[in-house]
């Protein structure tokens, strides 16, 4: 059967290689800005390896488990118990597999604290890496230059903003609680687990289109047992293929998106297991306020995460006394995003498509969805895979100012940002080198929030320290 045009089209946009001077410049920007992202993470996030835990990860790890337990029947014990079981608390979150790793990481580290930190660095490494990748297919998903200098200028235009939104994911100051509290990791993994499968979408897709949607079916499973926020993957695949591949008519369109819809029976497999699985009793918590609470905590929830991102200040680990105010302002912020991404959606795809992943992945962590009285309205680490939408939009922000203003300025502000952002980062990992010194830092970020101020007193009191 003949291959479809479409496709070929795709391959030819997305693989096109410009000619480079020599093999020694081609090998340095395939090596480089791996090697880049790698020590600018070593750099932000050597000072989180430490041998102590702090808030959560002292109840958490290692995992609880009766002496003579092997890691196969502590594992499997993981999977049909809530991820609270050991604090005997009542709740329905159910993440096995991002509790197995801590099982792993005990087995392999021998109970050293340095060493389960190491893998949540390691996994930041990785999502940071996957990320550049999908960037660079996503700014190479454009017509092949027709001349050797707009091949030169192509070159560059592509792997320097794929690197410069890359570096900003990789040092971001928003990323510690998710690096830095190793029972956090649920959310490194997961977003771990999206980018994996919108890599496939990308790069398989058009060739081998029944293994690409099997690979993922098989990688959106084992995301939900990571976290429940990775749900929303198919509805991110589908704009994946929405921005970037549609065919010439609607019916076209739909027809691509087909296999990613189908992708959402495997959310239904996963209420099936859990509940076949899930042997212990939980008494289902109350909704946390009316709906109408709900929409607007989550209408400010977007607009502060999103100025979170903007400006990091302050970071808080407890975020217990979140409420809304000025929410006509942030109703007028989200409706300005959604018409942005609508107007923008032709003329400038990766602007709306960034701002299209920032606002759904975003969803599933909102108190609108998540309505349950235990769960912040608001954390840091819930922007961990929102701020990879922010990071495709910053790439083609920088791809656009690659063409029309002098380059150096443009690499100098790259540079200034790590700067300053890497010292910010590992300020905060020093915060979480231990509960006392964590906590003392919420009650100066946040003086009125009375749960800062018990844990602080509370902690300060287990270490021999003075609580305040």
């Amino acid at each position: 059967m003949p291959e479809p045009v479409s496709a070929r089209t795709d391959r030819a946009s997305e693989h096109h290689a410009p000619p480079s001077d020599s093999p020694t410049s081609r090998w340095a920007v395939r090596l480089g800005p791996p090697f880049l992202l790698a020590v600018l993470v070593a750099l932000a996030f050597g000072n989180a390896v430490v041998d102590s835990f702090a808030y959560d990860d002292e109840a958490f790890v290692p995992i609880p488990h009766p002496p003579g337990e092997s890691g196969w029947e502590t594992t499997g014990r993981l999977f049909r118990e809530d991820v609270w079981a050991a604090m005997r608390h009542h709740n329905t979150a159910y993440r096995p597999l991002s509790m197995a790793t801590l099982v792993l990481d005990d087995r392999l580290w021998g109970g050293d604290r340095r060493g389960f930190h190491l893998t949540s660095v390691l996994l930041h490494l990785l999502a940071t890496l996957a990320l550049y990748y999908l960037l660079l297919g996503l700014l190479r998903a454009r017509p092949p230059p027709t001349t050797a200098g707009e091949a030169a200028r192509g070159s560059s235009s592509t792997w320097v903003p794929a690197l410069v939104a890359a570096a900003m994911f990789a040092v971001h100051p928003i990323h510690t609680e998710a690096v830095d509290s190793v029972f956090n990791r649920a959310e490194l993994l997961a977003t771990l687990a999206v980018l994996c499968s919108l890599l496939l979408v990308w790069y398989l897709e058009p060739r081998r289109r029944g293994l690409c949607w099997a690979l993922v079916a098989v990688l959106y499973l084992a995301a939900l047992f990571f976290k429940e926020s990775a749900a929303t993957l198919p509805l991110l695949a589908c704009l994946l293929l929405l921005f970037f591949r549609a065919g010439p008519t609607a019916g076209a369109t739909l027809r691509r998106c087909l296999p990613a819809v189908a992708v959402c029976a495997v959310l239904g497999l996963y209420f099936v297991l859990r509940h076949l699985l899930f042997t212990r009793a939980v008494e289902p918590l109350p909704p946390a306020g009316t709906l109408g609470e709900g929409l607007a905590l989550t209408l400010t929830g977007l607009r502060d995460n999103l100025l979170l991102i903007l400006w990091p200040h302050p970071l808080r680990a407890v975020r217990t006394d979140y409420v809304a105010e000025a929410v006509p302002l942030a109703a007028v912020l989200a409706a300005a995003l959604v018409a942005l991404v609508v107007v923008a959606r032709r003329r400038a795809r990766g602007l709306a498509f960034g701002l299209a992943f920032f606002l759904v992945a975003l969803l599933p962590v909102t108190r609108l969805i998540t309505r349950l009285v235990h769960a912040q309205p608001m954390a840091e680490r819930y922007l961990y895979l929102p701020s990879v939408g922010l990071a495709v939009a910053l790439a083609f922000g920088v791809r656009w100012l690659w063409g029309r203003v002098p380059r150096l300025p443009v690499v100098a502000a790259a540079v200034v940002l790590v700067g300053v952002l890497t010292p910010l980062t590992r300020a905060r990992n020093a915060e979480w080198h231990d509960s006392a010194t964590l906590f003392r830092a919420e009650v100066a970020a946040g003086p009125a929030n009375g749960d800062a101020l018990f844990l602080c007193g509370w902690h300060g009191q287990e270490t021999g320290g003075e609580p305040m």
